[in-house]
Parts: structure tokens; C-alpha cells; sequence
């Protein structure tokens, strides 16, 4: 008798894993705190705190909550650096971490003093920044054990000037990049 591979099995005892979506969600959220770190040697550190909901998906009807730990270079390019909580319609919660770039499409201030001191508070331009990246999750949510085996790609856009982040996930899998059958 051949021993039952380990791997196999799902990450939670006796959970079902519920089949994988190819669209994952659509979040629509607003900025809560923009706290100015200040400029560091990569660029302008700041940390960007935002809550939402999933609009559209297997996540509609959940709420999201999370800080973007963002690093604006010279070159206009935003670094992303995110950690956020999404708590489902039954109340159990999703981790995710996030990375990915955006382009700054405006500064806060012009002039060369255009860097604000730590702490102050920025009146931010009315300027959609478009956002790119990818995420990992980890929950024991049945219903979304699919999560942890899957990255999410997303893009969307965020406006520092009207607060709005509006973001669309699909699934990306393993299998999906190294083109292997699906277990």
C-alpha cells in the first residue's frame, strides 16, 4: 500500500477546499491616515492606511483593512509594500501581503522643497495613480482555503487627493505559470 501524500491534504483538518475562482475580487476602498514617514535614500516613505469592502467575487460583502507601507522614488515609480485584513460575511479573516509598483502621476507640493517633514499632514493632488502587483493570502476559512495556494494578480488605481483605492484580483496558480495539471 502506497503511504498518502502529505501535501495532499488540505491545510486545515477535516476542511474542504472549495473550487478556485478565476476573478477574485474587486475591492473599493478609502484612504483612512496618510502618515509622511519622510524622505529616506530610496525616496518619500509614507504610510498610507485605508478600509473598504470586496464589491464583486467569492469576497463581495467582505470588509478590508489595511496600510500600504509605500515608498515614492524620484522616478515617479511607487513602491508597494501592503499588509491587510479581510474579514468575511461569517466573520473569519484572510491575510494578505501585497507588492507592486504604481506611477506617481503628481507630487504633493511643486519646488524644489516639495519633500513635506515627517508627520505633516499633505493636501495631496486629485490625481489617479495606477497600481499593479500581486498578493499572497493565508486563512483557514474553508470556504477560501484555495487562497493559500494562489497568488493573486491585481491592478487598479489610487488617488491620495480624493482618498478612493479601487483595486480587481484574478487568480494566478502554480500550475497556471509552469503549466502543470491542477490537483
Amino acid at each position: 500500500m502506497k503511504p498518502e501524500d502529505p501535501s495532499s491534504k488540505p491545510a486545515v483538518p477535516n476542511a474542504r477546499v472549495a473550487p478556485r475562482p478565476d476573478f477574485a475580487f474587486r475591492m473599493e476602498a478609502t484612504f483612512t491616515d496618510v502618515a509622511v514617514i519622510g524622505m529616506l535614500p530610496g525616496g518619500l516613505r509614507i504610510d498610507a492606511h485605508y478600509n473598504g469592502s470586496m464589491t464583486a467575487g467569492p469576497l463581495a460583502g467582505a470588509n478590508v483593512r489595511g496600510v500600504d507601507y509605500l515608498l515614492i522614488r524620484s522616478d515617479g515609480v511607487a513602491v508597494l509594500d501592503v499588509r491587510e485584513t479581510i474579514t468575511t460575511a461569517t466573520g473569519r479573516c484572510i491575510a494578505v501581503r501585497a507588492q507592486g509598483y504604481g506611477a506617481v502621476r503628481s507630487e504633493p507640493q511643486a519646488g524644489a522643497d516639495a519633500v513635506p517633514p515627517q508627520g505633516a499632514k499633505v493636501a495631496w493632488p486629485d490625481a489617479p495613480s495606477p497600481l499593479l502587483g500581486v498578493a499572497i493570502c493565508q486563512t483557514t476559512d474553508p470556504e477560501f482555503l484555495w487562497m493559500n495556494e494562489a497568488m493573486l494578480v491585481f491592478n487598479g488605481t489610487a488617488n491620495l487627493g480624493t482618498g478612493k483605492l479601487q483595486a480587481v484580483g484574478r487568480v494566478l496558480t502554480p500550475q497556471m505559470v509552469l503549466g502543470t495539471p491542477a490537483t
